[in-house]
């Protein structure tokens, strides 16, 4: 009896032994269907986060297109392009002091820079730089208030860019504009805002100075030449125009001062050698 239940017992532990065995191999079969599946969602999953990070990264570049932020390349290179060709038409700002007059009468080279300007626009309808441009043509074609209109749409694209480079060039052309006009105090505070928007472009405060000198208020004109002096690009320019202020007041020894160091920043400039022949004569001692 004893023989048989130990025997019961034996076969019965193996059943048992049998059993488990399976369970294992089962467990192991549908760990590795899990492994199987974990590898094919992370990949799935790894496809769907380089996809939406592409989706994202493409609605970003739409926005900051949209926003001015960043420009298609070949948009930005025709435009850069088109407004050289029209400085080099217009041949500088208003005011400034290299612009050779006889450009205000070519009406071919005034025809071309207006073609290009609009041609920019076509692409970009509130670029500060092409409205500036077409406030400037307009003031050498003698429409003043179609110029106004132009430099303060100029100032207000700037603005909106947060572009002060942009916005300084366009509030000094603009001042040029009313000073034509005789809105000669309007000028002034467009000048002055200019100057405070960019403190070291000199421009300004060299069209400043003439303004000042035209209406008779010499002091505050003498202090505007001697700032614009401080600047190389129009330094020679507004030593002259001091010396030739000196000489409005018959300060002659001031005046030769101050043409003889216009020649040493610009010995080609003619400005300054006239003004010294003319405190000559003035003081007996001409040729």
């Amino acid at each position: 009896m004893n023989d048989t239940n130990q025997t019961a017992g034996r076969q019965g532990g193996s059943s048992a032994q049998d059993a488990r065995i399976d369970q294992c191999e089962a467990r192991i079969n549908e760990v590795e269907r899990e492994i199987k599946l974990t590898k094919k969602t992370s990949w799935l999953g790894m496809l769907n986060l380089v996809v939406s990070i592409l989706v994202g990264l493409g609605a970003l570049y739409g926005f900051l297109q949209l926003q001015g932020v960043v420009h298609d390349t070949k948009r930005d290179i025709e435009i850069k392009e088109a407004l050289e060709q029209v400085w080099e038409e217009l041949g500088g700002d208003l005011g400034a002091p290299h612009v050779r007059h006889e450009r205000e009468t070519d009406r071919a080279r005034l025809g071309r820079a207006e073609a290009k300007i609009r041609t920019v626009l076509m692409l970009d309808e509130e670029n500060p730089t092409a409205l500036r441009y077409m406030g400037i043509l307009k003031i050498r074609e003698q429409q003043l208030d179609e110029a106004i209109e132009f430099l303060k749409f100029s100032v207000s694209a700037a603005r909106l860019r947060s572009d002060n480079r942009a916005l300084a060039r366009a509030l000094c052309c603009l001042g040029s504009a009313l000073d034509a006009m005789g809105d000669t105090e309007e000028a002034l505070r467009t000048y002055r805002e200019a100057i405070e928007t960019q403190p070291g472009y000199c421009l300004p405060m060299f069209n400043m100075g003439n303004t000042l000198r035209h209406l008779n208020r010499p002091d505050e004109a003498r202090e505007a030449f001697l700032s614009a002096s401080a600047c190389p690009d129009v330094r020679a320019e507004a030593l002259t125009n001091l010396g030739d202020l000196y000489c409005d007041l018959s300060l002659w020894n001031e005046a030769l001062e101050a043409y003889e160091g216009a020649i040493e920043a610009d010995p080609s400039l003619p400005g300054p050698h006239r003004g010294i022949e003319r405190v000559l004569a003035e003081n007996g001692e001409a040729d």
